[in-house]
């Protein structure tokens, strides 16, 4: 299995109009993505904060959501080297499945 080269969460912060609000998180491509079209003005190198009111509260309701992420192993806890995305159930083994099982 190929491994990942960049981390797979870079819990960057997106804050509401007021500066205090933390709606989400995102990847650093979404934070340049708000930046470059003026939508939000940087707070530090990984968070912004935004220039309009959204529609919605985001995810601000929702802890687990707002929690940084880390990018460690779910089976040995480690967090060096890279670290490899398969299915709960690899795709290697599903083909020999009956078809009851893999719906």
């Amino acid at each position: 299995f190929p491994t990942r080269t960049k981390p797979l969460y870079e819990n960057c912060s997106v804050y509401g109009p007021d500066g205090q609000t933390l709606l989400f998180r995102c990847s650093r491509k979404k934070l340049d993505w708000y930046l470059t079209r003026s939508l939000a003005v940087p707070l530090s190198t990984t968070s912004i904060q935004l220039t309009f009111t959204p529609r919605g509260p985001g995810r601000a309701n929702q802890p687990w959501y707002l929690e940084p992420k880390t990018n460690t192993c779910v089976i040995c806890g480690s967090a060096s080297g890279g670290l490899v995305m398969v299915s709960v159930v690899p795709h290697q083994y599903r083909r020999h499945l009956p078809l009851c099982v893999k719906s």
